[in-house]
């Protein structure tokens, strides 16, 4: 009896087999001609009989299958269908989730019930189900690459976190991140950049835009307090020395010892300190006379270079000559002993406390201790007079004051001296006039300019000679032949070939004859010998 059982349980199994096979077969043929409907009726009843259950992460439901291989067989035949784009029931969800049960399914089957499977020519083995799911993951990220978004991506790496291609889209969503962050360019997007992607290939490049986003965000007011405040919060900053240097030049701007002097107590860690007490000094000492450095010594009784104000001090009185020496120039005093060592490829002699010297082919300024003054940085240059001298840099000529500070642009063919506040330029054939401050009070419009002399300039115009006033307007219209700067009120001119004597007011002092001319331009000596004749 028992045999009898034994027997008909095995007759059992293998019709149930057979009969699971054949549906499978029919199923798959219904696939073959894009039947899918009825494909799809046939492997779900097939998964419906067999009670197959499992959780949404496809972790099937302990529970032994009589023939695993044809459920892994109708489980891949879903997803197949589901993967597909050519059926109403395109869902790629479901293709991955029948994709990974087909999976489970086919790794219960043993080697027999494998076999068995590829006897029949029913699918899947292996080679068919990672064929699947690289269908899935493909089409899941083209579509998620269609949509090129954070949210696509992220959503695709939920779904399909073993797919082959999560690593290209955790790098797609950093790029996006990347772009996002340079399109915003604000030190808030760099900053959330670098917590998300702390060891990315940017890294380097967000936390350097990080800085100086940074920067230019919290010192947008370009005052000194806002680079004072950056200093003190974010003093690992690589811009920490550059707002220090904004400190330095914002509160020294003004060029005056007092704002030199507060700078160095405000700021005492500021690098530049050292480079204030040397502006300090050089800007208060200007003329270089011994009284006043004897006043910045009773004055300034904090300051770090006594040496330097010691040597000063000795030299101030010193008259100084330049001499050459194999091919260099340096100075000796009176005595005829060396003070500054020859080191020039040229040298001037010293004019109100700074001589030109040469070098390395450009003009520098240098005082008596041989201290360079004003930086080699001009074609050309001449002695200081008072406060200003003329330099050329780049072919055209400005002017400096005696820190190097440009006064006048380097735009002119042509600049004078200063004399009584105003300079005359010159700018192709047309000449006017600066002032100390660089502007152009007078714009280059004459032919000829001369020095303003209490007030007064001779200009030409139209080939006429005539006088301004520091406003540019006309005293006396160009009408003379030829004029000179007046002197104690009284000018020399010529008109209609006749020379003569005018004051400001152009009474005359008539127009003389050519004689009388002759001994007019001997010279002023005559004026009072004319003066008794003219009377």
């Amino acid at each position: 009896m028992g045999k009898r059982l034994v027997v008909l349980f095995i007759a059992l199994l293998i019709c149930c087999s057979a009969y699971a096979q054949k549906k499978m077969g029919k199923a798959y043929s219904a696939l073959k001609i894009y039947n899918y409907f009825e494909a799809r009726k046939i492997f779900k009843e097939e998964l419906r009989k067999s009670k197959v259950t499992f959780t949404v992460d496809t972790t099937l439901k302990t529970k032994p299958y009589k023939n695993p291989q044809y459920l892994a067989s109708a489980a891949f035949g879903l997803g197949t269908i589901y993967a597909r784009t050519d059926n109403p029931f395109t869902n790629l969800d479901s293709a991955y989730l029948y994709a990974r049960l087909a999976d489970s399914l086919f790794t219960l089957s043993n080697t027999e019930q494998i076999a068995k499977l590829s006897k029949a020519q029913l699918p899947p083995d292996s080679v068919a189900i990672d064929s699947l799911f690289a269908r899935i993951y493909t089409r899941g990220y083209t579509e998620a690459q269609q949509l090129n978004t954070v949210g696509a991506y992220d959503s695709y790496i939920n779904r399909f976190p073993q797919s082959s291609y999560v690593g290209v889209a955790r790098q797609k969503i950093e790029d996006i991140d990347w772009d996002e962050a340079q399109k915003d360019d604000t030190y808030q997007t760099y900053k959330s950049f670098l917590n998300k992607y702390p060891y990315s290939v940017r890294a380097t490049k967000a936390k350097a835009a990080y800085e100086l986003t940074l920067f230019k965000t919290l010192t947008k007011g370009n005052t000194v307090s806002v680079y004072r405040n950056f200093v003190d919060n974010f003093p690992n900053s690589p811009y920490a020395l550059q707002a220090q240097d904004s400190v330095y030049s914002l509160s020294t701007k003004s060029g005056v010892v007092t704002d030199y002097y507060k700078f160095i107590r405000q700021n005492p860690n500021n690098r530049n300190v050292d480079n204030a007490w040397d502006r300090l000094y050089i800007v208060y000492n200007a003329d270089g006379l011994e009284t006043t450095l004897k006043r910045f010594k009773d004055e300034y009784p904090d300051y770090p270079g006594t040496a330097r104000l010691g040597l000063d001090l000795k030299l101030a009185g010193a008259v100084l000559l330049p001499f050459e020496k194999g091919g260099k120039w340096g100075y000796i005093d009176t005595t005829g002993a060396t003070v500054i060592q020859p080191q020039y490829d040229w040298a001037e002699v010293f004019s109100d406390g700074l001589a030109a010297v040469g070098m390395n082919g450009k003009t520098a300024y240098i005082n008596k201790t041989a201290q360079v003054i004003v930086k080699a940085d001009f074609d050309e240059g001449y002695a200081y007079t008072g406060n200003y001298t003329v330099v050329m840099q780049g072919g055209k000529y400005g002017i400096i004051d005696r820190i190097g500070k440009v006064i006048v642009p380097f735009e002119y063919d042509d600049i004078a001296v200063f004399s009584d506040g105003f300079a005359v330029i010159t700018k192709g054939d047309l000449q006017g006039y600066v002032n100390t401050q660089g502007e152009v009070v007078i714009k280059p419009v004459y032919e000829e300019a001369s020095d303003f002399v209490n007030g007064i300039a001779v200009v030409k115009k139209d080939g006429k000679y005539g006088y301004i006033n520091q406003s540019g307007s006309y005293i006396i219209e160009p009408k003379y032949e030829w004029a000179e700067n007046f002197k104690d009120g009284i000018a020399r001119a010529k008109m209609n070939g006749l020379s003569g004597l005018i004051n400001k007011q152009e009474l005359p002092w008539p127009i003389l004859n050519t004689a009388l001319s002759a001994l007019l331009l001997m010279g002023w000596q005559l004026l009072p010998l004319m003066v008794a004749w003219a009377t």
